[in-house]
């Protein structure tokens, strides 16, 4: 069946029929959770914006070990659910009897073979000469992204309400002549989190600018890039009244605490901007 990878599968079953072949599980093998993990494509885009697609497809490969040895794919993107059995070495047979939309596409789906290193280390998942998959970092997953965006506009709102409620506090204080509450450790937080949530919604924009036409120049989002390099600034400026502020201010640990998950969320949003090239001008 492997000669006819490439052809749609109904074209196929047509020409040459049906495998009625059923594979059987080997007990010599059981590298299931040694396989178990994330695939991206070998051809998924790396250089300009389109580096994004694989995040807003969920088109990755899932594969996970089940309790008796055999293993699981699971593709979001294309509905695919099926499970194999391994039959030689690192090499499994689909069980599922169901074809899939990548089979129908003519992607064969029946073997799935994991190329290992001389440490024994997966470096690739294969079905077939167009279906190369690497394994996919934790740092550069679904989840990992989720989280630190997930997180840091969580934290920036968070830090930002604050904000504005300790504006509202002082301008009541000052029609009341009292006291202002003064702090560069609060001024500091609440610049550090309006510039996570800027930074967040020049996101959003990006996206549903992209959703209209993913394959359109990177130039016209030269806006957007520099107004991100201008948030990357600001952050940078806004070290100085949180240092002075860090020295003056003792105690005030839960602001402290803040500033420091405010900062870390900051540095996870532009780490994934720079990843995803969404920091260069085309």
């Amino acid at each position: 069946m492997e000669k006819w990878l490439g052809i749609r599968r109904e074209l196929a079953d047509a020409l040459i029929g049906k495998s009625e072949e059923v594979s059987e599980v080997s007990d010599e093998f059981n590298h299931s959770e040694d396989v178990q993990g994330r695939y991206r494509s070998a051809r998924a885009v790396e250089t300009g914006p389109m580096k994004i697609m694989p995040f807003l497809s969920d088109s990755d490969s899932v594969i996970s070990a089940n309790s008796d040895g055999s293993i699981n794919l699971t593709v979001a993107a294309m509905g695919v659910d099926v499970d194999y059995i391994e039959t030689s070495p690192y090499l499994f047979e689909r069980v599922s009897s169901e074809n899939t939309l990548l089979d129908n596409a003519g992607m064969n789906t029946n073997k799935l073979f994991f190329k290992t290193n001389e440490n024994g280390d997966v470096v690739m998942l294969t079905r077939g000469n167009i279906a190369d998959e690497l394994p996919v970092p934790f740092t550069e997953s679904l989840l990992f992204f989720y989280v630190l965006i997930g997180s840091a506009a969580i934290l920036s709102i968070g830090g930002l309400v604050w904000g504005v409620i300790r504006s509202i506090r002082n301008y009541r204080r000052a029609k009341r002549n009292q006291p202002l509450i003064k702090s560069l450790l609060y001024r500091g937080a609440t610049l550090w989190s309006l510039v996570g949530v800027l930074t967040v919604v020049n996101f959003v924009m990006i996206l549903l600018q992209l959703a209209s036409n993913p394959f359109q120049e990177w130039s016209n989002f030269t806006v957007h890039v520099i107004v991100f390099w201008v948030l990357i600034l600001a952050a940078i400026v806004s070290l100085y009244p949180i240092g002075k502020g860090w020295r003056v201010q003792q105690g005030s640990y839960v602001i402290k605490v803040f500033i420091i998950l405010v900062g870390l969320s900051l540095i996870g949003l532009f780490y994934i901007l720079f990843f995803i090239n969404f920091l260069f001008i085309g």
